[in-house]
């Protein structure tokens, strides 16, 4: 995630605001904490139902880009973008997961879109984004100039209504069905860890739903790495490679196609230049079809989920903000949303378990040395959920945060301390 102002802007206008943001800051008091740790579990001897849909997101006209940098707008559509919905269902319990070929989703924004959801509460949702960098700006921060907001009020109003629409169209196409799932790991030739030169977490997770019949459901891929083949000269919307990879599913393999992003943060990204210089079109093919491979070669690696039961637990952490950046955005009105007393956001973290399969969530940009902490802890089929029910950001440990090679993470982590807590708050979760 790259954020909205320049270092040396950003210092200086540190300098200034600081003093005077308590009083111009404008987050809005949450109510009191409770922290209440969900657990929802489906009935075991209860069959497995699923249902698949989607909704085109496209914005209607030209937006302010995300990712890259300010005044970034769009001249046109090279795919169009959506939100891909997967409910299960077991008993009385029911679960959503959704995915938006989006840069991410803040708290605040995330929560009013669950609330236009029928027939789901909040807790009963995973809502996750892609991270695409060639996306509409829907966290203010990639606005004409710096400092500025590319928000349109009315596009995450759309959202909400099409993530309602994509819900309600899955939950009418419930059925009984199978699940088969396989993780392993990815040619290593295909993404890389930017900062350390080379990848720290190649994991690809793969769930096959399958009606009873046999023709499938969805599938559901789950792998790391930034959505960001198109660099920042590029001014069309995509929903770059997992979009692509989740269209060639559909077209070759049938069914539904949902993917998940990891822990990709600090920082993992396609096997590219780290420039403008070799990117195109043909660029995001290649890559999408190298993912796409590694899909086709994991149906090969599938095991059948005997008699599964589907459960989700989920628990809140205060984080306090430890970033004077995301203070001043705060100030300067860009980034909105409740905190509790004490500067605290109130972030959620799950595990989801469908029969032998275990995931978690991470609120944010986890970087791979969390990831393979948390997945240490996991069952051996362990799936992650990057930049899920929130997005604040990387999350690396406090010890990095220190080291000049994590110094641009650092400005853009709400606090290094959120790491630890995630972990310890997963550990107990999975402990469960």
């Amino acid at each position: 995630m790259n954020f909205f102002i320049r270092p040396r802007i950003a210092a200086l206008l540190v300098c200034f605001f600081l003093p005077f943001a308590p009083a111009c800051i404008k987050w809005r008091a949450a109510p009191s904490f409770q922290n209440p740790t969900l657990d929802l579990a489906g009935a075991p001897a209860a069959p497995l139902e699923v249902g698949f849909a989607s909704e085109k997101i496209t914005p209607a006209g030209p937006v302010w880009m995300a990712g890259f940098g300010a005044g970034r707008r769009s001249l046109g559509v090279h795919d169009d973008l959506f939100v891909r919905v997967l409910v299960l269902r077991q008993g009385q319990v029911k679960i959503l997961l959704a995915v938006f070929d989006l840069i991410g989703l803040q708290g605040d924004q995330m929560a009013a879109i669950k609330a236009a959801v029928p027939g789901f509460a909040p807790e009963q949702m995973i809502v996750a984004c892609t991270h695409t960098h060639s996306g509409p700006d829907v966290m203010g921060l990639w606005g004409p100039v710096e400092m500025t907001s590319g928000i349109d009020p009315a596009y995450i109003r759309l959202l909400g209504r099409k993530l309602a629409s994509a819900a309600a169209a899955a939950e009418a196409s419930l059925r009984p069905a199978a699940v088969s799932s396989a993780v392993y790991k990815m040619a290593p030739e295909i993404m890389f860890n930017a900062n350390l030169g080379e990848p720290e977490d190649e994991t690809m997770g793969l769930m096959v739903f399958r009606a009873l019949d046999g023709a499938t459901i969805a599938t559901l891929v789950n792998a790391a790495g930034h959505p960001e083949t198109m660099w920042g000269n590029n001014r069309c919307l995509t929903s770059d490679y997992p979009g692509r990879v989740c269209a060639l599913i559909e077209e070759k393999l049938g069914g539904g196609a949902i993917f998940f992003n990891g822990a990709l943060g600090a920082m993992i990204t396609p096997n590219l230049p780290q420039s403008r210089e070799g990117r195109g079109w043909e660029t995001l093919e290649r890559v999408s079809q190298s993912v796409f491979a590694e899909v086709q070669r994991g149906l090969t690696l599938l095991e059948e989920e005997k008699n599964p039961s589907l459960r989700l637990r989920r628990a809140t952490i205060l984080c306090p903000v430890k970033n004077a950046r995301f203070t001043l955005g705060a100030a300067l009105g860009i980034l909105k949303r409740e905190v509790y007393p004490g500067m605290e956001l109130g972030l959620s973290v799950s595990v989801l378990e469908i029969g032998g399969v275990q995931a978690v969530t991470f609120p944010g940009e986890a970087y791979p040395k969390l990831g393979l902490k948390v997945r240490a802890m996991q069952k051996p089929k362990s799936f992650q959920f990057g930049l899920a029910d929130d997005e604040v950001g990387y999350i690396i440990y406090p010890g990095d945060a220190k080291l000049d090679l994590y110094n641009y993470e650092t400005s853009v982590c709400v606090n290094p301390e959120l790491s630890v807590m995630i972990e310890n708050t997963l550990a107990a979760l999975l402990a469960e």
